[in-house]
């Protein structure tokens, strides 16, 4: 189960989904309100409001129990899911981003992004309120990748669309807006850790460590794993490290072997 970041949909994983899908039944949502999921009304846009729209998902395309890969914003969402239901969760693998409550509050003023997004409305939706103005912020949005080129012109322009329509980017604001209701739900759900396999994988040049110290407040198994030479766009810029990395960490082969720089990628 594939869980995206933003200002992105699920199409940041079409290069890692083929692999993935040779041994596994791959599903990539796009977020409520994101991409072509429809945005919703009366929803709260906390990660664990989000987390029960999507095991409800989960539930009617006709699955149980899941592994989860998740990105950024998709983070947060991973770790309700399986805090709500860690019968249902086997493994969870995050990607370059932190827990709020547990070090993301830290890094707010590294990006103006993070204040804007938090504003109340109508700041950012009146900011940002054309085709012009959602590119170049886009665009800014993307330098957060340190690799030349990873995202592509047809990256862009996916996202570009996906993010063209006012609800859409309402949407997303949101989430962010509902950052400190996460912050005070994660922080009291933290105790007793949870125990399922958790990566924590951050970009070198991004969270690096940071994301599995953060996973490791609120889980007892946690691998620290630290993409060599990317950026924020892991999925994106080292695709193929990460291909690497998830399919030994989603395996059930008990006697699998990890190549060199791979042995965190186990589970345990």
């Amino acid at each position: 189960m594939l869980m995206h970041g933003w200002p992105m949909t699920w199409w940041e994983w079409h290069t890692v989904m083929p692999s993935l899908a040779k041994n596994h039944t791959v599903i990539a949502f796009d977020l409520p309100g994101l991409g072509n999921s429809t945005v919703p009304t009366n929803f709260g846009y906390t990660t664990a409001d989000t987390a029960v729209l999507l095991h409800d998902a989960v539930t009617a395309l006709g699955f149980g129990e899941v592994s989860i890969l998740a990105h950024d914003l998709g983070v947060g969402i991973g770790y309700a899911y399986a805090r709500l239901y860690p019968q249902s969760v086997d493994r969870l693998m995050v990607l370059d981003s932190e827990l709020n409550g547990f070090g993301l509050e830290a890094v707010f003023g590294v990006s103006f992004h993070f204040d804007l997004n938090m504003a109340p409305p109508p700041t950012p939706e009146n900011i940002i309120n054309n085709r012009e103005a959602e590119v170049a912020y886009l665009n800014y949005l993307y330098t957060f990748a340190v690799k030349p080129g990873a995202i592509t012109n047809q990256d862009r322009q996916t996202w570009y669309g996906a993010y063209n329509c006012p609800a859409n980017r309402e949407a997303g604001y949101n989430y962010y807006r509902a950052f400190s209701a996460d912050a005070t739900w994660d922080t009291k759900t933290a105790s007793p850790k949870l125990t399922i396999p958790v990566v924590g994988m951050g970009g070198e040049d991004s969270f690096g460590t940071g994301t599995a110290t953060s996973m490791m407040s609120v889980d007892s198994d946690v691998h620290t794993v630290v993409a060599p030479g990317s950026g924020h766009y892991i999925p994106e810029e080292d695709p193929g490290f990460l291909t690497e990395c998830a399919k030994l960490f989603f395996s059930q082969n008990p006697n699998q072997k990890a190549p060199k720089g791979f042995a965190a990628c186990l589970p345990s």
